[in-house]
């Protein structure tokens, strides 16, 4: 129970308590009299004591409330997890006394960090019934807000009751997110301070910017097996920051990447590798992102190509590609001619005859076979078999085979160019010669030979080359008559056709005047009878 009494402030002790001042006045009783600490009237009347009043924060307070201790419980959420600038989010700070007494001057205090700021005319304090008490004075104290911080001061939370504090933030337009923080803090006179922080994180409005790509290279037409130092510059020409820049590059093939000479360096020529945690580097292929480039700022990738061992010259084409979540996509094609170094490879050829003797006037088939029994192509392969004789080619019997993949050019008569012999493989070719009618034998012999831009020169085992006995006509006759001890071999030639072709009609002649005489007989004795 209270009395009524008037309150002098004269300051008598003064105790520390953290953010809130708490003063001890003189109390006096009902008639003006001050009270000794045993609350007797020094002038010798008699009354009853009262209770201490506190002044905390320009309130009294009894010094026996903020004896009985409680506890505070507080509970922040948003609209948004996720902004982007220039958007407003709701916060909502809740405050529950979860303790066993009424909490006495409470204050409540939410900062905010960053470019955000507070909507001043958003503040609203709700009690536990959803009722807005936010200009009630006998609730809340004092309003002091400012564009990063809404301070609340309640004059009591009971138990079990709660109070709401809600309120609007905008964030600041800009190009660059952020992640903008708050704490909440809330203390009472008979409370410890609980404190509680919560992140938001700002998108930034994104604005397009422009990539250059420029790509250079220390041999514009390498050959095969060299190394080239490849150069890949990266600038952000725009006007604004270039956001999750990806990169590409690609190598065409007979190229590898010499994976421990690839380098990331800023626009300072700093090495910015071990930075980039998203770095893969293939055979063919490297790639990686940068978060950002500012404007103007640059980038430049190096690398080292190892080109491929190759046979002849070829085109090699590769792409760079890079893009930014901001910017269109940049290509860059790089065409060069690789040149291949010559590499000798061996021909190996084979010709055989179908028969090795025959008469004259008759036809042989020949095979000539030609094989790449090297490492690498052959080039420009020519093919000549010679004849060395009474003999003739006959054209139209020329026949090419397995030449589905090879590029063969007939030249005539047995001449042949193979543009291009890959290594294992071989050609074949067959046709026919005929051998001049003659009276005499003779000797025809075939020397063949192969050879390419980049071979030696192939030539059949046979040294001499593939040789054909014909047989003339004078042959046949010694066949007949071997050894007839005569030294004039043409007489005997002569004598024997003359027999050959005279001996049937002497013969015939003979029968016919012999069947003449029977039928001249066998007339007569038909007249006797």
């Amino acid at each position: 129970m209270f009395r009524k009494v008037n309150v002098k402030y004269n300051v008598r002790r003064k105790r520390d308590t953290g953010n809130n001042s708490i003063n001890t006045k003189t109390v006096l009783n009902s008639n003006g009299n001050t009270l000794d600490e045993n609350g007797n009237d020094k002038s010798g009347i008699s009354a009853k004591v009262v209770t201490n009043v506190l002044s905390v924060e320009g309130r009294a307070v009894e010094e026996e409330e903020f004896k009985k201790k409680t506890e505070l419980k507080i509970t922040k959420t948003k609209e948004k997890e996720n902004v982007k600038d220039g958007e407003k989010n709701t916060y909502s700070i809740v405050v529950k006394n979860i303790g066993d007494n009424p909490a006495r001057i409470v204050k409540i205090e939410d900062t905010i960090e960053g470019k955000s700021r507070i909507d001043k005319d958003s503040i609203r304090v709700l009690n536990s019934k959803g009722e807005d008490v936010t200009n009630d004075k006998n609730i809340v104290l004092e309003k002091e807000i400012t564009d990063g911080k809404v301070k609340i001061l309640l004059d009591k939370i009971d138990k079990d009751e709660e109070y709401k504090i809600v309120y609007d933030v905008i964030y600041a337009k800009s190009e660059e997110g952020s992640l903008e923080k708050s704490t909440t803090k809330v203390k009472g006179l008979n409370t410890k301070e609980v404190t509680t922080e919560d992140e938001t994180n700002v998108e930034g409005t994104i604005k397009e910017t422009s990539i250059e790509v420029v790509k250079t290279m220390e041999k514009e037409n390498p050959k095969d097996v060299d190394t080239n130092k490849i150069s890949v510059s990266i600038t952000n020409k725009g006007e604004y920051i270039a956001r999750d820049v990806l990169v590409e590059e690609k190598i065409g093939t007979n190229g590898k990447v010499v994976k421990d000479t690839v380098r990331v360096l800023d626009g300072k020529g700093k090495d910015v590798t071990g930075s980039i945690t998203d770095l893969k580097v293939l055979d063919d292929k490297i790639t990686f992102s940068i978060g950002k480039i500012d404007k103007k700022e640059s980038y430049k990738l190096v690398y080292d190509i190892k080109y491929s061992d190759i046979e002849k010259k070829e085109e090699i084409t590769s792409v760079s590609k890079v893009k930014a979540k901001n910017s269109k996509e940049e290509i860059v094609i790089t065409k060069n001619m690789l040149d291949a170094t010559v590499k000798e490879t061996e021909l190996e050829i084979e010709k055989t005859v179908e028969k090795k003797e025959l008469r004259a006037g008759e036809r042989n088939t020949y095979t000539v076979v030609v094989r790449n029994v090297g490492k690498y192509d052959a080039k420009d392969v020519e093919i000549e078999d010679t004849l060395i004789g009474n003999a003739r080619y006959i054209g139209e019997s020329v026949k090419i085979e397995n030449s589905e993949e090879l590029e063969v050019e007939h030249l005539g008569n047995a001449r042949f160019k193979i543009r291009v012999l890959p290594k294992g493989k071989e050609l074949r070719v067959r046709y026919k010669v005929e051998y001049d009618k003659q009276e005499e034998d003779s000797i025809v012999t075939n020397k063949v030979s192969a050879k390419g831009s980049n071979t030696n020169k192939a030539e059949p085992k046979e040294n001499g080359g593939v040789r054909v006995k014909v047989l003339g006509v004078q042959d046949i006759v010694q066949k007949i008559l071997p050894k007839a001890g005569r030294e004039n071999s043409k007489l005997w030639i002569y004598g024997i056709i003359a027999f050959v072709i005279l001996l049937p009609s002497m013969i015939l002649r003979k029968e016919y005047i012999e069947a003449k005489k029977r039928q001249k007989n066998r007339m007569k004795k038909r007249n006797r009878k």
